[in-house]
């Protein structure tokens, strides 16, 4: 089986987990709702600005853990975050494997690589079938070309050869007309620019 499932990104700007407040709560409640509805329309689902605690790895699972796997690339609390869910339906064809990268990607970058199990059997097809990697991103706001230069780099570490489905927010734009701004801090130019067409080329 190619993998070639539907995939959805939303930056949900706070999943609202930890909120006691009645604001807050209402908030989680629609920030929920939402997530329901976009899981009815995919099989992977990527979430950025989750804000949940750098070692919370049960967020969601309450509501979700029966239908979906949950994984989780935290920040700290209160700050960026990136989680994916995967249908179990979807998932039950394939090995998945979060791959760790390093320091720059932290709260910023989770891929999950997708192996087809028929590819890891004692006899597999004489032609592998492909693999699929899906990264959810949610790259740093306001950055410095160094901050930006070092989280690309981080991309740059992923296999090439795989299909790669790169989503989520990065946070800056290609050309001035994408910006509010001609001079908005998040066009990225010269060096930057030159960087992120190698690493899409790649």
């Amino acid at each position: 089986k190619i993998p070639h499932g539907k995939v959805i990104s939303w930056n949900a700007r706070s999943l609202s987990m930890h909120r006691t407040d009645p604001s807050g709560r209402a908030r989680r409640c629609k920030t929920l709702a939402t997530i329901t509805r976009l899981l009815a329309r995919c099989d992977i689902l990527c979430l950025q600005e989750t804000r949940l605690g750098t070692n919370d790895n049960i967020s969601l699972k309450t509501q979700y853990n029966d239908k979906y796997i949950i994984y989780y690339e935290n920040d700290i609390l209160g700050h960026g975050g990136t989680l994916t869910m995967v249908s179990r339906k979807f998932a039950r064809d394939y090995q998945i494997e979060q791959v760790h990268l390093g320091e720059a990607a932290k709260g910023r970058i989770l891929p999950l690589t997708f192996t087809p199990k028929s590819n890891l059997t004692p006899t597999p097809p004489s032609t592998l079938l492909p693999s699929l990697c899906v990264v959810n991103v949610y790259l740093t706001s306001g950055a410095s070309p160094t901050e930006r230069h070092l989280e690309f780099e981080e991309l740059g570490k992923l296999d090439p050869t795989t299909r790669i489905i790169l989503c989520g927010d990065f946070n800056f734009v290609e050309v001035p007309s994408d910006a509010p701004s001609s001079t908005s801090n998040i066009i990225i130019t010269n060096d930057t620019y030159n960087k992120w067409c190698d690493l899409v080329e790649k």
